[in-house]
């Protein structure tokens, strides 16, 4: 419930001022949910298993760490917790990287896009999970070729829990 309130509290923010009357809520695992929006506009928010249907972490306000890899001084540089965060490679890096995150079910499922570069070399970067604690995210040329991504690029990630 706490996770269902912080989102929810996160989207009002997004919103700005909302016409909404404060009621105590008590979400099920298909619930959407309908703001209204200062200026009038409707935002549904799907809070299907919010918290997962046992209770389980779906995102983490505990910040990301970088365990290994990237290069010199990389950084988790902005954060909200495991939802959306900055990765900094750093200088010299090899193009990969460790990250440690709170404990998951399963594991972790995460997209990261580099925001500074795109080219020949930086083209796309995955990100495989490695244990319920950690994930590997690993830099590829437009051939599919392991490659180094620029130093100081900052990689946009977005990690969930299964």
């Amino acid at each position: 419930m706490k996770r269902f309130l912080l989102a929810a509290v996160a989207a009002l923010a997004l919103l700005g001022p909302v016409a909404a009357e404060a009621q105590v809520y008590t979400p099920t695992s298909s619930d959407i949910l309908t703001l209204t929006g200062g200026d009038g506009s409707y935002h549904n928010l799907n809070f299907f298993n919010a918290e997962g249907s046992s209770g389980a972490l779906l995102c983490s306000s505990t910040a990301p760490a970088i365990a290994s890899g990237f290069g010199t001084a990389p950084s988790v540089a902005n954060n909200n917790g495991t939802c959306s965060f900055t990765i900094n490679v750093g200088t010299s890096n090899t193009g990969t990287g460790v990250l440690t995150l709170p404990t998951a079910p399963h594991g972790w499922t995460c997209s990261a896009t580099d925001n500074t570069t795109t080219s020949a070399t930086v083209f796309i970067t995955k990100v495989a999970p490695t244990s319920a604690t950690s994930v590997t995210f690993q830099n590829y040329s437009d051939a599919a070729a392991t490659h180094a991504w620029v130093d100081s690029d900052i990689l946009n990630v977005s990690c969930q829990a299964y």
